[in-house]
């Protein structure tokens, strides 16, 4: 299968996975982050795709730089900046015998400008402490070989049919093409830094046909008919790279999870301690945080049991439901307290006495899948201790 289209049935497996059916994700990546990455290239022989070219090189190192945006259910998109170097131990070429021979002295460097747009998927494994992640990414890449070079024999046509054969420095350019990758690797989040993680992957590199012009100039300036042999051609250039690479990704405004409630431990030879508190429940409509004429009612009979049921203290904790994202759930959860905090203190109790909390969309009442709107879910409990 050509490489094209390998790539091309490699995104196509992996968008529909990451688009359709989406689990449940524990802290996914959401909002903006910036990331940087290094390691080595292991460059497969660059070869023509006509067979008459080869260039060898050794293990180069690569670098990266990337912004881009988690959407809060496993999927990010970024914008990716990538270089690589690798040094130049050979070059061969095709002779008038028919075999690809090498070149005396070979010399220069092959270095990858590119620039990439990636679609990746974070995998989450409640058992793992490590995300895996899969992805793929297609842009532009500039394969340079300004300084690449070496002396072979050749062959030059001449005015009047004339032929010239001798030797001839080979020297190689530089062009562009479309450029794509395929992605695997896992992150690590750094637990005393929230948002940063470092991560660790394998990149697969490859372009389609880059045209890369070739030059041929009689060694010496050797003169024939008063004029020195030069030759120009173009070799298609394939380029299959295997990458390692070890790096670093901040997500801005990362926010921790919400604490769980833990329920009392019951111990069946010890009878169970007389329940004091007493528990109200105040609904909301989807994403509002204010209160309806239930709602206030309900909030003003909490106030008034307050009066007649021995009280240190009055918790008030919202809740969402799990449609939108986390970090936003949070912020909501919280909004909702506040909303029942001011209404008990209209109603005659004392700001001193309340303490509110926000816990997103932890501890549902009925348990449901990310994105589903779930009414009784989105509440506040009022909870007289």
């Amino acid at each position: 299968m050509p490489t094209r289209a390998r790539f091309i049935c490699a995104f196509a497996t992996i968008v529909p996975i990451a688009g359709v059916g989406l689990p449940a994700l524990a802290q996914p990546v959401t909002g903006p982050y910036l990331g940087a990455a290094g390691g080595a290239a292991f460059n497969t022989p660059l070869r023509a795709t006509t067979d008459n070219t080869r260039i060898d090189t050794a293990v180069g190192a690569i670098g990266s730089a990337d912004a881009g945006w988690g959407f809060g259910n496993g999927l990010r998109a970024e914008i990716e900046g990538l270089y690589a170097d690798n040094s130049i131990n050979s070059i061969r070429t095709l002779r008038t015998d028919g075999y690809l021979q090498p070149l005396k002295d070979p010399t220069g460097y092959f270095r990858n400008y590119a620039a990439l747009a990636n679609i990746i998927y974070d995998v989450h494994v409640p058992s793992l402490p490590i995300v895996p992640y899969l992805g793929v990414g297609a842009g532009y890449g500039w394969l340079d070989f300004r300084n690449a070079g070496g002396v072979g024999k050749h062959r030059f046509d001449l005015p009047e049919q004339n032929t010239y054969t001798g030797p001839a420095q080979v020297s190689f350019g530089n062009a562009g093409g479309l450029e794509f990758q395929a992605i695997a690797g896992a992150a690590w989040p750094v637990p005393w830094v929230r948002g940063l993680d470092v991560t660790v992957d394998y990149r697969f590199l490859g372009t389609d046909r880059v045209d890369v012009p070739v030059d041929r100039v009689a060694l010496n300036n050797e003169k024939v008919n008063g004029v020195v042999p030069f030759a120009q051609t173009h070799n298609g250039i394939l380029l299959h790279d295997n990458v390692v690479m070890l790096g670093v990704r901040y997500t801005f405004g990362a926010v921790a999870p919400a604490p769980a409630l833990e329920p009392a431990v019951q111990h069946p030879e010890i009878p169970p301690a007389p329940q004091a508190a007493r528990t109200y429940l105040v609904f909301f409509d989807w994403d509002r945080a204010d209160l309806s004429a239930r709602a206030r009612q309900i909030v003003a009979e909490a106030a008034q049991a307050s009066t007649h049921v021995q009280t240190t203290r009055i918790e008030v904790n919202g809740y969402t439901d799990l449609s939108g994202t986390e970090a936003y759930n949070q912020r909501l959860s919280v909004r909702r307290a506040r909303s029942v905090e001011a209404e008990l203190v209209r109603d005659g109790v004392a700001a001193g006495e309340i303490s509110i909390h926000g816990y997103g969309e932890s501890n549902p009442l009925v348990p449901t899948a990310k994105g589903v709107r779930e009414p009784q879910n989105r509440r506040v409990e009022v909870i007289l201790k």
